[in-house]
């Protein structure tokens, strides 16, 4: 029974997702394709999608082993400043 518990909570572990939503200062889609070219290299990004509807032209993004700082990071070497807000 321990083993069979051990290898269903290490499958949680593996399969943790984690959400980020930031504020963006995207405002078009050349924007959101610069920033694309950003994302792509992460491999621990498995989705990921920017708002320009939204008020704070929200990028949210979803994977597994993220860290809003290197998100961020990412957002400002494309060019654009963003505020993490969940």
């Amino acid at each position: 029974v321990l083993a069979f518990f051990s290898i269903y909570f290490n499958s949680i572990i593996i399969n943790y997702m984690t959400v980020f939503e930031f504020e963006t200062s995207l405002h078009c889609q050349n924007c959101v394709r610069t920033l694309a070219v950003f994302l792509a290299e992460d491999s621990s990004i498995s989705k990921w999608n920017v708002d320009l509807e939204h008020p704070k032209n929200e990028l949210r993004v979803e994977g597994n082993e993220l860290e809003a700082k290197a998100i961020l990071q990412m957002v400002e070497e494309a060019g654009f400043d963003a505020t993490l807000i969940a």
